[in-house]
């Protein structure tokens, strides 16, 4: 009978030490210091909330757990908020505690002062100051500075590409919308050629730093836009030049090599060189193919067309590439770049 009381009595501690461990060894830890987490003094602002933590620790700074229930906050005003006039009258608490008792409490800044937030275990104490500020005023987003689009010139082209790839706005596009194109076909596209690094540009015409969907700039003695209404991309306003290599010119006809021309336009989207706000002075590079046959060195077999121009155009101007029916020109590169102004 005494055997089974002692069994007994010992399942019963082993019960009681599984079901309560933490209170068994309470008994041989018992905290000696009482901290605030995160300090003895901290800032918070009017409408805002700062969290504090009781931190329980024994005499070997080793943390204690006790039971939340146990651990008391209350908080009392240092002194009277700011902006209280009316001596009469309680003035309102500085700050709140979002609970009486637990390990974590939080504190919400109600009117500008100071108060005390005393938190206490068993004959432990902690305070902690709590100066409350005014309300942080939200900061002013500053509007983003739009982002200058990168300048088109100075522009090399050494056509190296095929023809899809030339006129598409992944190879190169505008400044303004990366889904348009630099280049863009006005007319004869199914007749240029592309190949070994050269373009044959045989009958066709094309734009350079003009919108694909740009007005036309003009009914032949009709009317013309006027400079306001350009919507070019290149700044030709300053000094610049254009320089041209090729290789070949000529007719496909087997014509007279002096009755068709290879054209360059400043602002003129059409075949007329009048359809342009400069009147007749569209046409900035004028050469039949008899003279651009002239112009290719026996030796090197490259032709070359360098102009230089004092900013005769807009900063939103366009260019156009054009060779009459039946003629053509075989270009290997081109350059626009700007000058310094030799006036």
């Amino acid at each position: 009978m005494y055997k089974k009381r002692l069994l007994l009595v010992m399942v019963l501690v082993v019960a009681v030490g599984l079901s309560g461990c933490s209170s068994l060894l309470s008994l041989f830890r018992k905290p000696t210091t009482l901290e605030v987490e995160p300090g003895a003094e901290v800032e918070v602002a009017v409408d805002a909330e700062v969290e504090l933590e009781a931190v329980l620790k024994d005499k070997k700074g080793k943390e204690i757990t006790v039971k939340a229930a146990d651990i008391k906050w209350t908080i009392e005003d240092v002194e009277e908020a700011e902006g209280s006039t009316d001596e009469t009258e309680e003035p309102d608490p500085v700050a709140e505690l979002s609970a009486a008792t637990g390990k974590k409490v939080k504190v919400k800044g109600l009117r500008v002062g100071e108060a005390t937030v005393t938190v206490a275990y068993d004959k432990l104490e902690a305070t902690v100051t709590v100066t409350v500020t005014e309300e942080e005023p939200e900061e002013p987003e500053e509007p983003e500075e739009p982002e200058e689009p990168e300048p088109v010139l100075p522009l090399v082209e050494d056509i190296e590409v095929d023809k899809d790839t030339f006129f598409s706005a992944e190879y190169k596009s505008l400044p303004s919308n990366e889904d348009l194109p630099l280049y863009f076909i006005k007319g004869g596209g199914s007749d240029m050629v592309f190949l070994d690094g050269t373009l044959k540009l045989l009958g066709g015409r094309f734009t350079i730093g003009m919108p694909n969907d740009h007005i036309d700039t003009g009914v032949k003695d009709v009317s013309r836009i006027s400079f306001d209404e350009l919507e070019g991309e290149l700044d030709l306003s300053k000094p610049f030049k254009i320089t041209i290599e090729f290789t070949e010119a000529g007719r496909s006809d087997g014509g007279d090599l002096t009755a068709k021309v290879f054209i360059v336009y400043i602002d003129n989207n059409t075949t007329s060189k009048d359809c342009t706000p400069h009147d007749y002075d569209s046409r900035i590079i004028s050469y039949t193919m008899q003279e651009l046959v002239g112009l290719i060195d026996d030796v090197s077999g490259i032709g070359v067309i360098e102009k230089s121009f004092g900013g005769i155009g807009t900063n939103k101007s366009f260019l156009q590439f054009r060779t009459e029916s039946n003629s053509y020109i075989v270009i290997e590169s081109f350059a626009i770049e700007y000058v310094e102004d030799e006036q």
